[in-house]
């Protein structure tokens, strides 16, 4: 399994901790969180020889494709995400879908702004949402249905979110392991993972062992060659001391 270190793209105090987890190769690579307008960060990460996946704006930093009115607003916030990926050359690109809109204006800002950063969105892949988001919002892409009808229209890859799916799951009243082997079935090219209780309908990216979700039977779903982003929360602004806690909790049970 490659595991991989989510950071944000102004989160320049944890470059050095992060530099000396990956020199004794706790990780593999860095999700990196493109924050809207950070283009002045590249300097930071740009010498870093270290691979990178790359996470667009949310709804919640003003990328939402769902909503009509905001279109202009999402193709300047990719044109972020393009200076990244241009300077970076990220193996993913990980767009949500969008919040409080409908799947068809989705689709139709996926393939317009697909239109223009054609290389961009060669390697984009599309995240599965919960069907509730942490502001009780209505969230895109909660169902396998949902996104298997992005990947197949927008002609996007999939980013499977653990979490995620559990907390459809329960939204929905399914059995989540059942739920996430529907995902599954949409062969995934990168996988999010952290902890949570199932029957939350709300995602709380906890550390391993302070929820209740079966990760053994989730890193079972896992091959050596799957590259997965933990998504734990961090406790310290300083050091990635939790992180470190979180990837020796999971070897212990995936090796």
């Amino acid at each position: 399994m490659k595991v991989g270190l989510k950071l944000w793209s102004t989160n320049q105090q944890y470059i050095k901790p992060a530099l000396d987890l990956y020199e004794k190769e706790l990780f593999h690579y860095i999700e990196l969180f493109v924050e809207p307008h950070s283009e002045s960060f590249l300097i930071l990460w740009k010498p870093l020889r270290i691979p990178f996946v790359l996470h667009a704006p949310t709804a919640y930093t003003g990328l939402n494709f769902s909503d009509s009115r905001l279109f202009e607003t999402n193709l300047s916030l990719i044109s972020t995400v393009d200076a990244y990926y241009r300077s970076l050359n990220p193996a993913f690109i990980i767009f949500h879908p969008g919040i409080s809109g409908e799947i068809d204006e989705t689709i139709r800002q996926l393939i317009a702004v697909k239109q223009r950063y054609p290389q961009l969105f060669h390697v984009g892949l599309i995240e599965n949402k919960p069907k509730i988001g942490l502001k009780k919002e209505k969230c895109i892409g909660y169902s396998p249905q949902q996104i298997d009808r992005l990947m197949s229209e927008a002609g996007m890859g999939f980013c499977l979110d653990f979490g995620h799916a559990i907390c459809a799951a329960a939204a929905e009243g399914c059995f989540w392991k059942d739920y996430v082997n529907s995902f599954i079935d949409l062969h995934p090219k990168m996988f999010h993972l952290s902890d949570g209780h199932v029957g939350s309908i709300l995602d709380e990216h906890l550390h391993f062992g302070s929820g209740d979700f079966d990760i053994t039977w989730i890193l079972s779903m896992l091959s050596d060659n799957d590259i997965v982003s933990l998504e734990t929360k961090k406790d310290n602004v300083n050091d990635l001391n939790d992180f470190n806690r979180d990837v020796n909790a999971i070897k212990r049970i995936f090796l």
